[in-house]
């Protein structure tokens, strides 16, 4: 098996994926440890069809995680899980990146991006938060990893209307009893709160106005992980 080479950084960490260019973790790969906003740029765009991975990824059929152009969305989630993609997107991963802490396995932590269901850009953090900077009121969605609750409010400085969020949706227990923790909340005007509306965040629960999770639609699930589809 011949092996590209390891993507942005050579030291190992902990949250990692390989990605193959064939079924059953066989043919070439890379190992990616940091995000890849276009993969043609290293020569593999439109060639994962399996991976081997810990943390929670996300493989996206766009470049720029969808931002630009509206597409499938494929995840994966777990600890040292082996999966083979659906034929529905074999093949067609042009950008991926992963949700948390890469050097901290289920560090409590928040992740809101642009885009429902993960799409776009970002902002990440893991402290208390007064100003969301360029995701100011532009959140659609947000994962959540650890076991902590994080309240988001509506204005800067924990300010006007604060609702409160939980990683309750997703457990992942591996082999060697690594634990990972993750709350999904892919549409947040489908979870019943306004669309682009926070603008700061702290850890905790602060509010009695509790935004109930729903787990995402697994195409397959086994206790060290699962996978699925979001279909656009």
């Amino acid at each position: 098996m011949s092996k590209y080479t390891v993507i942005a950084y050579s030291a190992t960490t902990p949250c990692y994926s390989n990605a193959y260019d064939h079924s059953g973790q066989s043919g070439y790969y890379y190992t990616f440890q940091a995000y890849i906003s276009d993969l043609s740029t290293i020569g593999f765009d439109n060639a994962i069809y399996s991976v081997l991975q810990t943390g929670m990824w996300i493989y996206y059929e766009n470049i720029n995680y969808n931002g630009d152009l509206a597409g499938q969305v494929y995840w994966v989630h777990g600890v040292d899980i082996a999966v083979d993609f659906p034929s529905e997107v074999d093949g067609v991963t042009s950008s991926l990146k992963y949700a948390g802490n890469r050097y901290v396995l289920n560090e409590d932590s928040y992740t809101i991006y642009s885009g429902e269901f993960y799409t776009g850009d970002e902002f990440y953090g893991n402290v208390d938060t007064a100003s969301l900077s360029s995701l100011t009121d532009q959140g659609s969605s947000i994962i959540l990893t650890g076991l902590s609750d994080w309240t988001f409010y509506t204005e800067y400085d924990f300010g006007g209307y604060a609702y409160c969020f939980s990683p309750s949706t997703d457990r992942d227990v591996g082999l060697d009893g690594t634990v990972l923790n993750f709350g999904f909340y892919g549409s947040l005007s489908s979870a019943g709160v306004p669309d682009n509306y926070f603008r700061s965040v702290r850890k905790g629960c602060f509010s009695p106005n509790i935004v109930k999770a729903s787990p995402m639609k697994a195409e397959g699930k086994s206790s060290n992980g699962a996978w699925g589809v979001i279909r656009v």
